[in-house]
């Protein structure tokens, strides 16, 4: 049963357990399995280690374990900032960016069937996107009818925005992500927006990386509830129970199979795409991006003599 409702997320979170995979170790495992150059992701998780958005602690075998926070923080990091330095405000401001639309196409009812739909709508609408990552990252490995197909952010201090997309092709559901507000006063709308796309894989071999660090918690039973600055409270904050929120309706979206999602890699670039598509637009052939390289190192200096 497609249930994200049931789902306690504090429960997923380790406080203090055996080191299954620490932060360092999860991230060489995510680079191992999705192709991405190990320097970069490293740098981002610097960059957020040092703001304390995920666990810190001793290196080596006394490393703590990874969190689903940890997870989530490290699955957006590559998401939210083209340059490490900014990767620490760029979770806490496009992780804040609120669902306020589901939207499916027309093969998605056929196939999952309206209570699939209504389950979406109630178990997404209103989370913030750091949320919906971390549910993704806890649920996922037991969704038997569907799965994440990309996760998108686009870059803009206009408005900004991201996709969360589910389904199994040709079925297709977008979720879409915006900041309470937007478009932004005073502010001139970009011409080119830039931002990043994941591919669905590699959100699903994060969920398998994690889940052994989560099964370890409740293995280990419940424990102290963590204190990780920079982290919300993923219980509901709305007083009213989230099911009984009225659903509102949404347009269909004309998407056409495999125009939209593509295996081959975990992450790639976008460009602009229009304020008011429910779905980013058409992305360009692969083969006409240029190609990803690691970050420059620093030169050694030679020692004289």
């Amino acid at each position: 049963m497609f249930n994200l409702q049931a789902v306690d997320l504090q429960a997923l979170t380790p406080a203090v357990v055996a080191p299954v995979l620490s932060n360092p170790a999860l991230l060489r495992e995510w680079c191992a399995a999705t192709g991405h150059p190990f320097p970069d992701l490293n740098g981002r998780m610097r960059a957020v280690r040092e703001a304390k958005l995920i666990s810190t602690g001793p290196h080596g075998p006394a490393a703590p374990a990874a969190t689903l926070q940890d997870a989530t923080v490290l699955t957006l990091a590559p998401l939210v900032a083209s340059m490490w330095k900014d990767v620490p405000a760029g979770i806490q401001r496009y992780g804040a960016l609120v669902a306020d639309r589901v939207d499916v196409n027309e093969h998605f009812t056929p196939q999952f069937g309206e209570e699939l739909c209504r389950a979406l709508e109630t178990g997404f609408k209103g989370r913030t996107l750091r949320d919906a990552v971390m549910l993704c990252l806890a649920t996922c490995r037991t969704w038997s009818d569907i799965r994440v197909l990309s996760l998108r952010v686009e870059r803009s201090d206009y408005r900004p925005m991201a996709w969360l997309q589910l389904g199994e092709s040709p079925a297709e559901a977008a979720i879409r992500f915006t900041e309470p507000g937007s478009p932004r006063e005073g502010v001139q709308q970009e011409p080119v927006v830039g931002g990043d796309r994941m591919r669905g894989f590699a959100l699903h071999a994060m969920a398998e990386l994690i889940a052994p660090n989560l099964q370890a918690k409740r293995d280990t039973g419940p424990s102290a509830p963590t204190d990780e600055p920079g982290l919300p409270d993923v219980e509901n904050t709305d007083e009213s129970p989230r099911a009984a929120r009225p659903a509102t309706t949404t347009d269909k979206l004309e998407v056409k199979a495999g125009l939209i999602f593509n295996q081959s890699l975990g992450f790639e670039p976008f460009g602009a795409s229009s304020d008011e598509s429910p779905l980013p637009p058409k992305e360009s052939p692969d083969h006409d991006r240029p190609p990803v390289t690691d970050p420059p190192r620093p030169r050694r200096r030679k020692r004289p003599g």
